[in-house]
């Protein structure tokens, strides 16, 4: 609770490497009333995701809590983002399920003509490729470059609640 403002933005700032236009471009007012509707509890639990924060085996092995940085049901190294990656089949199996309603639901509050170009975006966060140039120019010119703001300001920023404007 002491860092806010100006030394909160600088961080953030360098963390993820933005600009101050960058910055001021994503929807904080929203990202801060969207926290507000959880819980106290599940607020803390979404702040710990949010910074990286959770107690993931990369976190504990560096704090050394942990022999070793490696998911214990892949092998491959637990970092914030594994969660989303882990090649578990079981874990793939409930992600899949997982990742296909939540995309409905984030698309269903998604202006119709940027629904599409959205998802796009999610499946660039679960691995998948950037849109070749030739198919972002078919695009409407808003919309690509509200694609290019979320891109410069990150896809994987989304799953954090940090939205374009």
């Amino acid at each position: 609770m002491k860092i806010s403002g100006t030394k909160l933005k600088f961080y953030l700032m360098e963390k993820y490497t933005w600009s101050v236009g960058t910055f001021s471009r994503i929807d904080w007012k929203m990202h801060n009333k969207e926290l507000q509707k959880f819980p106290r509890t599940k607020k803390v639990t979404l702040h710990k995701y949010i910074h990286g924060w959770l107690a993931t085996q990369k976190r504990k092995f560096r704090e050394r809590r942990s022999f070793d940085d490696k998911c214990p049901l892949c092998g491959e190294v637990e970092s914030r983002s594994h969660i989303f990656r882990c090649t578990n089949e079981q874990i793939h199996l409930v992600r899949t399920s997982y990742w296909k309603r939540l995309c409905t639901r984030i698309t269903e509050h998604t202006v119709p003509e940027f629904r599409a170009i959205f998802r796009t975006g999610l499946d660039v966060l679960a691995g998948g490729d950037l849109p070749m140039e030739q198919v972002k120019e078919d695009w409407p010119k808003d919309m690509q470059d509200a694609f290019q703001v979320q891109t410069e300001i990150g896809w994987d920023q989304v799953m954090f609640g940090r939205l374009a404007i």
